[in-house]
């Protein structure tokens, strides 16, 4: 019986204009050919109806072929709609920039243009006057010395052209340093000539041509999308992650299935580059209000495609932090499966000398990006290439390593290897559990022409951008995996996948974990698990013998919370309970609104759904995680970010756990019995008019359900708090501010703290920080010398502003007791 084969999908990336190394794969694939000599014109052979290609994206930048390979990929697009698919890269949309930032006004703006926020700030050339000078020193250094090193006006101006201001988008904002001299060359190989003959105004126009009407970059983004499937698999340019998974800009929900999802996506993609094509200039009227998001058409997405800026599937990852092979979570890999994709291929992300396998027992994930497989040569590939060639059931890899060693395997996917359904080789993509030496080595590839019973495979361990490597033979690999089998077997329990040593009281503690997804490093890094062991340690009366971790969730890309069984006896042998869930601590926030006019203080809450209590408007204090900078800049970050109001921007935030504990490091634990979560209590008041809380109120009252993303302010009566939430921070945070108002006598924050004095009490010697929190929300603090009768014992008292955000923070070198020492309202 004849059996239809599978549609075989040959899969290139990131070529980012390397046309060379476009040509060593193309010349490989069997199913592919070029129809004419100068090698312009792709198509598929006639053999083959049913094959495919799949472009990953970044298809410009770094050689001198981007113009030939973006005329050449839209060109087979276009003969081949449904047979040829374009996933689109950051290096592609980012030029949609190019015609407003080189139009005639954005020329003038020499003085004060700065590169894009993600750009090296530290760089002395991202900025575009720095960028200039260093052109002028160059070229006009006697006449800057004559000027005793004063550059002037004049001279900037003569700088400022279209080729300097291309060369500047290019090297400090595109990642692209030197492609505008690789255009040049290309432009010469297109127009036979002489490249001194191609002048900068040529390349300049080349640039701004290709995003012209009818130009090939602008008909190339508008054949592109952001991710594409076909059959069970998935290719988007990045990743998907738990942040990105279902994510859309500008929809308030997230899409159910994968299918819907990208075609969502793929929708608000071209509807943002139709925006860019109506509106491909700075609109003058917007500019000075809007200039980051609405001033030109489609900068969402130029936004979308930049680090940083929300959940994207362009500029991301599917490695660990510091870049090494790592299984999806399991949540991810079940709703992926469960809309039947089995597999996702991906680039973006360099990974050594050969494409990148990670396989689970149910998915598979490929990353091509080979770009950096030899940096020492140019084009960081070298002699380097790789074909990729994916079907529904199977992988298939060939090529050839920088030091001219041969490649080739294929995998089957996994649900089918299991089902003994497929032939693939059984450890490529897999980590090799070895007993002698650090965890982290993944089988990369496996070496060609060997013999079958002495084959040999590349193991691959990254750290960022730099890769170790060794070759083990087939006997040694499969040591490996039968040591861990009988290991595991002994024990008869689930299997352990990794193992560390931690030093312990001149000793080692073991820590294990039996999940594929947990990143046991990840872990050690938290300040939560360090500061837990620390305290552990120094209490001789903890026998900690051994923890294992459980799970690990994140939020976003970082590590939000860690729940681990720790196997601790007294000292006397009996076994105390261990079951810890690790979040760290945080903060929450008493907000006093007070309406002097009907004698009425609210208090600012918040609603939100809460799914572990089953109640979709649970009333709750704004709390918010406590990150590197401290407690003090969470609980600015909550008055900014969850409740906004401007109005309570500039007012001081008193840590209530320091006023009645005596020091500033004074959590109080909600549930110690299986939780580290300790929580720091500010508070902050405020005179408001009626008017105001009639506005506040009536906007409440009109405000849409409460979700995750934009939980809704609710203001209520401060002494009916207690009676309309059941909510344990705001019992806490309230009794707090009674008992001080109690304690001194006084109906008021600001009149309560200013009244804390206990003269035979006297601080020593307190530190002054001034912090200031720059544009990436990073706390920086620089100790001020100041008189000791500033602020009282262990008060953190901050004065923030809009811009730049600062607050200044008194902590004293020691603490004193309870209500000590504070003699006037702090300034």
């Amino acid at each position: 019986e004849m059996v239809e084969a599978e549609t075989k999908t040959c899969y290139i990336t990131d070529i980012e204009g390397n046309i060379d190394y476009f040509y060593s794969v193309i010349e490989r694939c069997e199913f592919l050919q070029f129809l004419d000599a100068a090698r312009l014109k792709l198509d598929f052979k006639a053999e083959h109806p049913n094959a495919q290609f799949v472009f990953g994206g970044d298809v410009c930048d770094k050689g001198n072929g981007s113009l030939r390979l973006i005329q050449l990929l839209l060109d087979f697009k276009r003969r081949h709609p449904n047979r040829v698919f374009l996933i689109l890269g950051n290096r592609d949309v980012n030029k949609m920039r190019l015609t407003s930032e080189l139009d005639d006004v954005e020329m003038e703006r020499w003085k004060t243009l700065e590169g894009p926020e993600w750009t090296n700030t530290q760089s002395n050339f991202c900025q575009l006057r720095q960028f200039l000078f260093k052109l002028i020193l160059e070229k006009e250094l006697d006449l800057v010395k004559l000027s005793d090193g004063v550059v002037s006006d004049g001279l900037y101006r003569k700088y400022n052209t279209r080729a300097n201001r291309m060369r500047w988008l290019l090297e400090c904002t595109m990642g692209a340093a030197g492609d505008f001299d690789r255009r040049k060359e290309e432009l010469a190989i297109l127009e036979n000539k002489d490249i001194n003959d191609i002048t900068e105004e040529a390349v300049v126009d080349s640039y701004l041509g290709m995003m012209a009407p009818g130009g090939i970059m602008r008909e190339y983004l508008k054949q592109g999308v952001l991710g594409q499937i076909l059959g069970n698999t998935l290719y988007v340019h990045g990743g998907v992650t738990q942040a990105n998974f279902g994510y859309v800009p500008d929809s308030e929900v997230r899409s159910g299935s994968v299918q819907e999802w990208i075609n969502a996506l793929n929708k608000w993609l071209h509807s943002q580059i139709r925006e860019w094509e109506e509106h491909p200039y700075w609109q003058d009227h917007l500019r000075g209000k809007h200039w980051d998001w609405q001033a030109r058409g489609g900068n969402r997405l130029l936004a979308y495609v930049c680090p940083g800026s929300e959940p994207t599937v362009i500029y991301t990852h599917m490695f660990d932090a510091t870049n090494n092979a790592t299984l999806l979570p399991s949540q991810l890999e079940d709703a992926l499966i469960q809309d039947g994709i089995k597999r996702i291929v991906v680039g973006h992300q360099p990974h050594g000398i050969s494409p990148c396998v990670v396989r689970s027992s149910r998915f598979e994930m490929i990353d091509g990006d080979t770009s950096y497989s030899d940096m020492s040569q140019p084009g960081n590939r070298g002699r380097a290439y790789c074909l990729v060639i994916i079907q529904d059931s199977l992988s298939e890899f060939s090529g050839q390593l920088p030091d001219g060693s041969q490649i080739e395997f294929r995998l089957t996917l996994p649900e089918k290897e299991s089902q003994n359904l497929g032939q693939g080789d059984p450890y490529v993509g897999r980590e090799v559990p070895f007993p002698d030496r650090a965890n982290g080595w993944w089988v990369k590839a496996k070496l060609k022409n060997d013999p079958p019973d002495h084959c040999r495979y590349i193991l691959c361990k990254m750290a960022g951008f730099k890769a170790e490597y060794a070759r083990f033979t087939l006997a040694e690999i499969e040591a490996h995996f039968k040591w861990s089998q009988r290991a595991n077997n002994q024990k008869n329990v689930n299997p352990i996948i990794s193992t560390k040593n931690l030093p312990f009281r001149g000793k080692h503690l073991t820590v294990t974990t039996k999940v594929h997804d947990v990143n046991l490093e990840e872990v050690f890094r938290q300040k939560s698990w360090q500061e837990w062991l620390q305290k552990i340690e120094a209490d001789v009366r903890f026998n900690l013998r051994s923890v294992e971790v459980v799970s690990v969730d994140k939020i976003g890309p970082a590590v939000g919370f860690i729940k681990f069984n720790a196997d601790v006896e007294t000292p006397d042998g009996t076994h105390l309970p261990g079951i810890c869930f690790m979040r760290g601590g945080s903060v929450g926030l008493l907000a006093l609104l007070v309406d002097t006019q009907n004698g009425i203080t609210y208090a600012a809450l918040l609603s939100l759904p809460r799914v572990p209590i089953s109640s979709y408007e649970s009333c709750e204090l704004p709390a918010g995680i406590i990150k590197e900078q401290g407690p003090l800049a969470a609980a600015s970050a909550v008055v900014m970010d969850k409740l906004g109001y401007d109005f309570l921007f500039d007012l001081p935030l008193y840590n209530l756990n320091a006023i009645f504990y005596g020091k500033e490091d004074s959590p109080i634990h909600l549930s110690a019995g299986g939780s580290d979560e300790g929580i720091t209590f500010f508070a902050c008041e405020t005179v408001v008019s009626e008017h105001q809380i009639s506005e506040i109120l009536k906007n409440q009252a009109e405000s849409k359900p409460a979700d995750l993303l934009h939980p809704q302010i609710r203001l209520v009566p401060l002494d009916e708090s207690l009676f309309l939430t059941r909510d344990s921070k705001v019992w806490i945070a309230v009794n707090l501010y009674k008992q001080l108002l109690v304690r001194t006598g006084t109906t008021s924050l600001t009149t309560a703290v200013g009244s804390l004095k206990k003269p035979s009490v006297s601080i020593q010697s307190p530190i002054i920080h001034h912090a200031r929190m720059n544009e990436k929300n990073v706390v920086t603090t620089e100790p001020i010398e100041a008189p000791t009768s500033l602020a009282p014992s262990g008060l953190l008292v901050p004065v923030m502003g809009k811009n730049p955000r600062s607050f200044t923070i008194s902590a004293p070198k020691s603490t004193a007791n309870l209500f000590a020492g504070l003699q006037s309202p702090p300034q």
